[in-house]
């Protein structure tokens, strides 16, 4: 049976290291066999705090690029519906703006950023006046923070959504001036 230490205070304190044998090195270690144990726990320990560190990063940072996605898109789709489609047109990459600007030309909304910006606001704010007054309410809400789903991000390359738009994916990539809008589905497509 161990024996047990009382204090004054009625507490039972268990045995305390100079109180316990020592403990007999093997025949076969050395000094320093003693200590190989308690290494390759420190090592292993390391090991583990370094692998939860990076991927803490790596997570960190893949949630950084989807938050930057997120905002692309979001500001792409809030200035194109709201009229101002100079800050649209700086949303996408050089192809990516110039067939928005064909495509509305094409069907006579404008061939500049401004003018399809102005386009798209007339035909938003005809929609938002026909719609009842909860449905209207709903539309200016999804304008001002348009519902944003993040597919996938890999690298330098992309794809978002705007729930309930369409089932086509927005394609961005990354390069020198930070997240474009690459391609993305237009209707009718």
């Amino acid at each position: 049976m161990d024996r047990m230490q009382f204090q004054d205070t009625g507490a039972v304190r268990a045995r305390t290291s100079d109180t316990l044998p020592p403990i007999a090195p093997s025949p076969s270690q050395g000094p320093a066999g003693s200590r190989r144990p308690v290494l390759a726990t420190a090592a292993l320990l390391f090991a583990g705090a370094l692998a939860l560190v990076l991927t803490q990063f790596a997570g960190g940072a893949r949630s950084d690029r989807a938050r930057e996605v997120t905002q692309v898109v979001r500001t792409y789709e809030t200035a194109i519906m709201t009229g101002d489609g100079e800050t649209a047109c700086r949303q996408l990459t050089p192809v990516a703006m110039n067939q928005l600007l064909r495509m509305s030309a094409g069907v006579g909304q404008g061939g500049t950023c401004k003018q399809v910006g102005n386009a798209m606001k007339r035909y938003v704010d005809t929609l938002v006046a026909q719609a009842s007054p909860p449905k209207a309410a709903e539309a200016r809400r999804l304008i001002q923070d348009p519902p944003v789903r993040i597919l996938a991000v890999n690298g330098d390359h992309a794809t978002a959504q705007i729930a309930g738009q369409s089932d086509k994916p927005i394609r961005l990539v990354r390069g020198g001036g930070g997240w474009k809008i690459s391609s993305f589905p237009f209707t009718g497509q």
